[in-house]
């Protein structure tokens, strides 16, 4: 899912959110973006093995983000990473919660793309 969603070339990183933002917020990938949401709720409430698990798989998710970020120095790619990482969470959260209907104004706003 996440290699075809950003790709394997370096890119921009608004360039990656807006072609990341229609694959992970499209139909094929509810049943998935939900299990993260599960995992990353029963971490925040201190539930093991899942208050493990969660923050190693955000920070999986950035180690993989940095090296398809293209910026001048490995502490910006890693930046640049973590936001990526942040506005997707953040918009699939609320996508989850709202509706597309409540969130696809706003992800146009912060990507530049439509929703999948």
């Amino acid at each position: 899912m996440l290699s075809s969603a950003f790709g394997d070339e370096p890119r921009p990183a608004t360039d990656l959110l807006a072609r990341a933002w229609p694959i992970l917020s499209g139909p094929d990938e509810v049943s998935t973006i939900r299990l993260f949401f599960e995992i990353v709720g029963l971490s925040n409430g201190g539930v093991e093995p899942y208050a493990s698990l969660a923050p190693a798989l955000i920070q999986s998710w950035i180690d993989w983000l940095v090296l398809r970020v293209d910026a001048p120095d490995v502490p910006t790619r890693r930046a640049h990473a973590t936001w990526i990482v942040a506005t997707l969470d953040g918009l699939l959260l609320v996508r989850t919660q709202l509706g597309e209907a409540d969130t696809d104004a706003a992800a146009m706003f912060a990507t530049g793309a439509t929703a999948g």
